[in-house]
């Protein structure tokens, strides 16, 4: 998204190796701090399972940059800067054989062994993180739960993501009820908000509530409306009292179709509104998913209470992104393919395009091999045509061509990749937020697993825009 507005908060699983997704290369995909906290795929659930990345992470760039007239900052240039920090990710969980009790912890913990950089100067790699006391720790999700058979499904309390809405995190409880069996549910929950990044903010001032009722007239049929209230302390106002509204359908008809739509509204006015769907046709492992997703107001002061990272994102004007994706997979004895044809973009629906509500547009075709000849080789490669033109400051045109791909060896406990790809917008979230644009990324990564609960992983990335960075990483993870 080219203005991230409310981000999903999900547990850290491991550094992902692989090529960004075609999708997610035009706005925020590998952005800044976002980028090596999420990607992999986490444990199985099982009765009991901890799964633990540590990281050092080297960041240093090469050039100069001018903040020019930037409040706060004086005119200057910056040479070969460099940050060294390390990070740590957890989650785990406990759950009763029987299926009645469970427990779940995700945090994510980082040590700056450079040291702060203060607030009046510039620095291309100051995180939100930095602190005077050089650690900080995010607790996303410390909860436990018990669940029954009968009209009560599920009682959780503590750190926790909201059930449905916007994804907010609170601490407080959450009932979920089946008072009708396999056609009604009801999901009432409420607590303290938990915000990431907010400045000034006392522990007790931030509250919501909700309640969310699902339909099941069909097996292959829900409907879900639901209802947030929500009061907040903002930096432009005090008590300021939100009220949210609901409804998404979805519809699954056998193995071929898939639907869902949805709308929200904030107090009056009508906020988001969108639809996905999938179409397959299993004999030919042919597919084609569409979504289309509208913004229809300004965001910025308004859900502000149920933006979990307040501090860091700002006003995000109306717009539209789509996604048109067809798809084709080949399953041959000297190897897999698949093909990829589609087009995505974003458009403005209200005012003109600026810093962080840009418009872009792109056709991509991608092709994908996994064990060609042999076990073990794989390949990628994207060719996309950028129709939509950069912003003038930028000096833009009106058109361009770019490519992008992944080569690699991967066997059973070791895997090797490099590769490139091109965003025409990125946003590193640090403690200033950062728009770049034209930014040609090249990496390489190695990952080898000695033993069934160990992995160690190396990456090296180098990102060519108005200056250069280098990006070193080594990881270790280990599941338990």
């Amino acid at each position: 998204m080219v203005r991230v507005w409310v981000v999903r908060l999900v547990a850290v699983a491991a550094v992902s190796f692989s090529l960004p997704p075609v999708a997610a290369e035009e706005g925020g995909g590998d952005s800044g701090e976002a980028s090596a906290e999420s990607g992999g795929s986490g444990p199985s659930l099982g009765p009991a399972w901890l799964h633990v990345p540590e990281e050092y992470r080297s960041r240093f760039s090469t050039g100069t940059y001018d903040t020019g007239d930037e409040p706060g900052l004086s005119a200057i240039s910056q040479e070969d800067e460099s940050d060294h920090d390390l990070r740590l990710f957890l989650e785990g969980g406990v759950y009763d054989p029987q299926g009645r009790y469970s427990a779940e912890l995700s945090l994510g913990a980082w040590y700056d062994l450079d040291g702060d950089v203060p607030q009046n100067e510039f620095s291309t790699f100051s995180s939100m993180r930095d602190s005077s006391d050089s650690y900080w720790v995010d607790v996303y999700a410390l909860s436990a739960a018990y669940h029954t058979r009968g009209v009560l499904k599920e009682v959780r309390g503590g750190r926790q993501t909201a059930p449905h809405g916007l994804p907010t995190a609170f601490d407080g409880l959450t009932l979920e009820l089946e008072p009708v069996h396999r056609l009604l549910e009801v999901a009432v929950f409420g607590g303290r908000t938990a915000h990431f990044f907010e400045k000034d903010a006392d522990t007790f001032e931030d509250w919501l509530a909700s309640l969310g009722v699902a339909l099941h007239p069909a097996d292959n049929l829900k409907i879900e409306v639901d209802y947030i209230f929500a009061a907040e302390d903002t930096e432009l106002e005090e008590g300021l009292v939100e009220h949210e509204y609901g409804a998404t359908v979805w519809y699954r008809g056998t193995d071929w179709l898939y639907l869902k739509g949805y709308g929200r509204a904030i107090g009056s006015v009508f906020s988001h509104t969108g639809f996905a769907t999938r179409a397959l046709y299993v004999p030919a492992d042919l597919g084609f998913d569409l979504s289309f997703d509208a913004q229809t107001a300004t965001l910025k002061e308004v859900n502000e209470a149920l933006n979990p990272y307040f501090a860091i994102l700002g006003k995000s004007l109306p717009h539209a992104r789509w996604k048109a994706d067809l798809w084709k997979n080949f399953a041959t004895p000297a190897g897999d393919y698949a093909i990829h044809a589609g087009w995505n973009g974003r458009v403005l629906l209200e005012g003109d395009e600026e810093a962080f509500n840009r418009e872009f547009g792109k056709l991509y075709l991608s092709l994908h091999a996994a064990d060609i000849g042999i076990k073990g080789p794989f390949a990628t490669l994207s060719l996309d045509s950028h129709f939509a033109s950069l912003a003038p400051e930028f000096g833009g045109d009106e058109g361009m061509w770019t490519v992008g791909g992944a080569a690699g060896y991967e066997r059973c406990c070791y895997k090797a990749e490099v590769g490139t790809y091109y965003q025409r917008f990125k946003y590193n979230y640090y403690r200033d937020v950062e728009e770049i644009t034209d930014v040609r990324t090249y990496f390489g990564a190695v990952s080898y697993k000695p033993l069934d609960w160990l992995r160690l992983n190396a990456r090296y990335q180098f990102e060519q825009f108005d200056w250069n960075v280098h990006t070193v990483i080594f990881s270790l993870s280990q599941t338990l």
